[in-house]
């Protein structure tokens, strides 16, 4: 564990904590700078409290990018799935600018579960990109290589993250304007469980391959430091297989 002064460990950490909602929710053009005291007091619990949790998580365990991009995911599927279950209510964007896409969702309705194949992509995946991997790495990129890998909080603060998603996740959920006056049936919240826990489950055996965490001694007493970034042909070789595939696609 870190020996930082709690000051200097917490100023990331209160960043991240109010960057995520930003991220999440303004940064596509969600709400203007005139709702930024609703996001901070409404969402940042719930998703600056998963950012940090997964960031610390992840770090604390060695998990690396991969990790965080894993739970990141298992983040996702809850959100839209077990949260505001907008994974499984067809009429959830008829109330915004995307009421249209709906036609085009319905297109690719998965078999028996009710939900869009096409939808899945679009909230799980800008779960993992915009609120928990972009915050990180926009503050991470602001410490210094030594800093970017340790965690910053100890276990009163795990704790505290931990409270606030599940809290700021209760508020929504509760709220019949957060779910839309939806309810999922009992097999399509099972299905969004099963898949949480796998990919959470996939995470931590990152752990095995990843080796000890950053702070873990080495026989000669130096810390370990994360592997750096992946070569840019493989993000890029990703990249460029998404694109291609959702093009080509119907719907």
């Amino acid at each position: 564990m870190t020996t930082e002064p709690p000051r200097r460990r917490l100023v990331p950490a209160i960043a991240l904590l109010l960057l995520a909602p930003w991220t999440a929710e303004c940064s596509w053009g969600g709400f203007t700078l005139t709702g930024m005291p609703f996001v901070v007091l409404v969402l940042a619990p719930m998703y600056g409290g998963a950012a940090l949790l997964i960031r610390e998580t992840a770090r604390r365990l060695g998990l690396g990018w991969p990790g965080i991009a894993l739970l990141a995911a298992a983040f996702g599927v809850i959100q839209a799935g077990l949260v505001d279950q907008s994974l499984f209510n067809p009429g959830f964007l008829d109330d915004t600018e995307f009421a249209g896409t709906r036609a085009a969702a319905e297109a690719t309705l998965v078999p028996g579960l009710g939900f869009s194949a096409r939808q899945a992509v679009d909230y799980v995946g800008n779960h993992v990109v915009l609120t928990i991997c972009a915050p990180i790495a926009l503050v991470e990129s602001y410490l210094g290589a030594g800093r970017r890998a340790r965690p910053w909080l100890g276990r009163p603060g795990l704790t505290t993250a931990a409270l606030l998603w599940l809290g700021g996740s209760l508020l929504v959920f509760a709220d019949d304007g957060g779910r839309k006056n939806f309810l999922a049936s009992p097999v399509q919240l099972t299905v969004a469980v099963g898949v949480a826990l796998a990919l959470i489950t996939a995470a931590l055996l990152r752990r095995r391959l990843a080796g000890p965490p950053p702070d873990a001694p080495t026989p000669a007493g130096r810390p370990h430091t994360e592997a750096g970034p992946p070569r840019p042909l493989w993000p890029a070789l990703v990249v460029a297989v998404a694109y291609v595939g959702s093009t080509i696609a119907p719907g």
